[in-house]
């Protein structure tokens, strides 16, 4: 077949040549004097109806049935419903994996900030906790901790002094040695440079944790269930614990190994007559009689000890610095039990905890000379 129609005839889109006029090209192009090829772009524009179960043909201008292979190719280069409901799924599939860290109740939610104290150069130990607190789905800020470390008498006071200028704190001499001194107090500094900001910001409520805590079993599940007890039993609290030790709850630690209570509490390394038994291996409380039940998972703790997870309302976080008043001089744990024994703070903690100091007793690469 030549390649070229005679003079007067024109290719028809079946292939054979036909007279310009006549009705084949009547039938093709219309009586216009258009050429074929505009002809062919205003059959394109202007698509004929297919029936039911067919679908037009762009290259041919013919409808051709959708289960077809032509239709099925035509198909897959549209955008169909189907594709599009496939585009969302994983979006969908994210705000499920979410949703135990979203919310009011959420840790995130509940507080306005969480902060992590964290020396400067304690790098390896920074990598190992914001680790964990991303695989629990935890946001976090970084606050750089006030660095009280000192090796000669001179030296610690020399920073003292400087502490005392630069943060407008008060530090008396006591009965700890400055070595130790120092250290604890550069917490509490810590601590009170934390709450002025929250005040000064007004943020509802704040999280502090230190850099060396493992996360608990159902993190999401207790603390959502936890703030709603607390809001509903104890809503003007001050102080919430998610984790301490001493005389802070009752459930999980008792005098004598039981059944549940089976692990020795790693406080007896350091004092073997305490004969305390705990059900997690880093539980560092002692059995409270004294530590009254709020709800199915808080309690009001007598002596709270360590503060290596918890958290301030604004009202308490005002209420600890007017009973504090910038006395520096302390440890923060201490003068927090000190201020919720008088009567000063309201404190709530979650019983059992759902953050644990990291290796119970064992102080790994503490920057602290504790006494255990």
């Amino acid at each position: 077949m030549s390649s070229k129609c005679p003079e007067g005839k024109i290719r028809s889109p079946t292939g054979r040549c036909i007279n310009v006029g006549g009705a084949a090209y009547k039938k093709y192009f219309g009586s216009g004097k258009r050429s074929p090829k505009r002809r062919s772009r205003r059959r394109k524009s202007s698509s004929p109806k297919c029936g039911a179960g067919r679908i037009l043909n762009p290259a041919s201008g013919r409808c051709v049935s959708r289960d077809g292979p032509t239709g099925i190719k035509i198909l897959r280069g549209r955008r169909s419903p189907v594709r599009k409901s496939r585009a969302r799924r994983p979006a969908r599939s994210r705000g499920r994996r979410q949703k135990r860290t979203n919310g009011k109740y959420s840790i995130n939610e509940f507080f306005n900030k969480i902060f992590i104290i964290n020396l400067e150069d304690k790098v390896e130990r920074w990598k190992k906790v914001t680790a964990r607190f991303k695989r629990n789905n935890v946001k976090y800020t970084q606050f750089k901790a006030v660095d009280g470390r000192c090796k000669t008498d001179a030296e610690c006071r020399k920073k003292r002094a400087l502490f005392m200028k630069k943060y407008k704190v008060k530090m008396a001499l006591g009965e700890y040695p400055l070595k130790e001194l120092l250290p604890a107090s550069s917490l509490t500094i810590g601590t009170i440079l934390i709450l002025r900001e929250m005040v000064e910001n007004r943020w509802e409520r704040v999280l502090i944790c230190e850099d060396d805590i493992v996360f608990g079993r159902e993190l999401h599940t207790r603390f959502k269930k936890g703030v709603q007890e607390l809001e509903k039993y104890l809503p003007d609290w001050d102080v919430l614990y998610l984790g301490c030790g001493s005389y802070c709850g009752h459930r999980g630690v008792s005098k004598a190994k039981t059944e549940k209570n089976k692990y020795k509490s790693t406080l007896m390394k350091f004092y073997p007559d305490t004969g305390i038994y705990v059900e997690y291996r880093d539980d560092l409380r002692n059995p409270c009689g004294d530590c009254p039940r709020i709800s199915e998972n808080l309690s009001r703790p007598a002596q709270p000890g360590g503060t290596w997870c918890y958290g301030y309302s604004l009202k308490g976080a005002k209420k600890m610095l007017k009973y504090i008043n910038n006395q520096a001089g302390e440890h923060i744990d201490g003068l927090l039990w000190q201020g919720i024994i008088d009567g000063k703070l309201i404190a709530a903690a979650f019983d059992p905890p759902v953050v644990w100091h990291q290796s119970g007793a064992f102080r790994l690469d503490s920057d602290i000379p504790w006494a255990y």
